[in-house]
């Protein structure tokens, strides 16, 4: 194993690592990096229609990144955010699952208790428990007790709440489910939330 302290960074091609200390296991490839995390990683996307792929771009920064190579897996920990194609992701944890032998991400997961997760893209901004996202059918699934979702159409915010709510990149509305405690509501707000605001 390598250990670098000291504001280390390590990098590759466009691939970027920062932390207080970093760790390498040579043998595994798995890497820790602790003290104040930060990556910059370029993810393939292919295009829906076209199938065309490009590169995009996707920070993280938390308090411990993790990357696990036998599983192709990136574990955010402590005040973690993510922003890259699945929209600015916000949680106590955060997880990226690689495609096996490509550059790609196959889905997200995020964790935060008491609806510390929130999630901004395009015009909606959702807060709840749990979140996964998808890449290939770009989906976001939040939960929680409750989930709220605020979308944003042409300055009129509307906000769906749910213990279940679905929205895809697209652009389709949230839907929501609920549960004897928490009923799925819908209604129009007064204002749109300052977090919506570019």
């Amino acid at each position: 194993a390598a250990a670098y302290s000291g504001n280390a960074v390590l990098w590759q091609d466009k691939t970027t690592v920062k932390g207080a200390t970093i760790l390498i296991e040579e043998k595994s490839g798995n890497l820790t990096a602790s003290g104040g995390a930060t990556t910059v990683f370029m993810f393939e996307e292919a295009d829906r229609k076209t199938g065309a792929r490009k590169p995009v771009e996707s920070t993280g920064k938390a308090d411990t990144f993790v990357y696990n190579d036998a599983k192709r897996l990136a574990t955010y920990t402590g005040k973690a955010q993510i922003n890259g194609a699945q929209g600015n992701v916000m949680g106590d944890r955060i997880l990226l699952f690689l495609k096996p032998g490509v550059n790609e991400l196959e889905r997200a997961e995020a964790y935060g208790a008491g609806g510390n997760v929130v999630v901004r893209e395009g015009q909606k901004l959702a807060k709840g428990n749990h979140l996964t996202y998808t890449a290939a059918d770009d989906q976001y699934v939040m939960e929680g007790a409750p989930v709220e979702v605020t979308e944003e159409t042409k300055g009129v915010c509307k906000l769906t709440v749910g213990t279940v709510v679905t929205f895809n990149r697209t652009g389709d509305s949230a839907r929501a489910q609920g549960n004897d405690i928490f009923p799925s509501t819908s209604k129009t707000l007064p204002a749109c939330p300052p977090e919506l605001k570019r």
